[in-house]
């Protein structure tokens, strides 16, 4: 044989014996080489089948879908990673997460945003697209996210660890407390996360007397901001009772994002 030859295959044996030496080596963490992104690690995920979620993450997911949101949660110590696109108009939409990776200080979750083009053919319906992935022994770090493809942003909680179960909503109002027809006290909570125009919520309580009290609370103005009011029922109100929750549009001035409670007056 030729020597030449005989050189080259023995540096490739040579090479394919280092190759799979190293492929053994690999964790559930995939290094990514580079003096830039030395402290960046891609970590695995599974996409989980949703007839086998637990039901307090199916709980979760549902309550999700009607918000642009990005959210993570610990859950029997595998970290559920869930990004809504929220209300679409049509079909056409979707939503995926591309890659996890572990970074210093944050984990960045890069999402992948898709929109229908214009003249595409698409169901005619109300969709709710989302992604769902789920990592095993997570590092103990905040979730942040990039978005990628036909938009801009994506919101996230704000002031709140985990979105709780939501009783009254419009488009950017979710109210997690009172719920409808409930019996308060004359003094009470209302509680939910919104995201309008400059933060300001705008809350009426009035009955079929024409008694009417109005009050105002703000919150932050980018994502889906947790808020907190305490409420004093006027005197002159007894019994049933109505609240409402809105912000006005910044074109007209109009009520936007309207939420309607009717509730009940605990007797005193």
């Amino acid at each position: 044989m030729n020597p030449n030859i005989k050189t080259r295959h023995f540096i490739l044996v040579l090479l394919l014996a280092l190759l799979i030496s190293c492929t053994g080596c690999l964790s559930s963490f995939t290094r990514v080489h580079s003096d830039e992104n030395k402290d960046m690690e891609k970590k695995e995920f599974y996409r989980p089948c949703e007839e086998e979620l637990p039901e307090e993450i199916k709980e979760w997911v549902n309550r999700s879908l009607s918000m642009n949101m990005g959210q993570s949660k610990i859950y029997e110590e595998e970290l559920y990673i869930l990004v809504t696109y929220g209300e679409r108009p049509t079909g056409g939409y979707s939503v995926k997460i591309e890659d996890v990776i572990s970074k210093k200080d944050y984990i960045e979750v890069e999402v992948y945003f898709k929109a229908p083009e214009k003249g595409d053919l698409v169901t005619q319906a109300i969709t709710y697209p989302y992604d769902l992935v789920v990592i095993k022994d997570p590092p103990s770090l905040p979730v942040k996210f990039k978005v990628k493809g036909d938009e801009d942003f994506l919101r996230v909680l704000k002031g709140i660890d985990t979105l709780e179960p939501i009783t009254a909503e419009s488009p950017r109002i979710k109210v997690f407390e009172p719920s409808p027809n409930e019996d308060v006290e004359r003094g009470f909570e209302i509680r939910g996360i919104s995201s309008v125009y400059e933060g300001n919520i705008e809350f009426e309580i009035y009955d079929d007397e024409g008694n009417n009290y109005k009050g105002y609370t703000r919150t932050g103005e980018e994502g889906w901001n947790y808020f907190r009011v305490p409420v004093k029922v006027p005197d002159e109100i007894q019994g049933k009772f109505s609240l409402e929750l809105y912000s006005f549009s910044p074109i007209d001035g109009s009520k936007e994002s309207l939420v309607t409670l009717f509730l009940n007056l605990k007797e005193e």
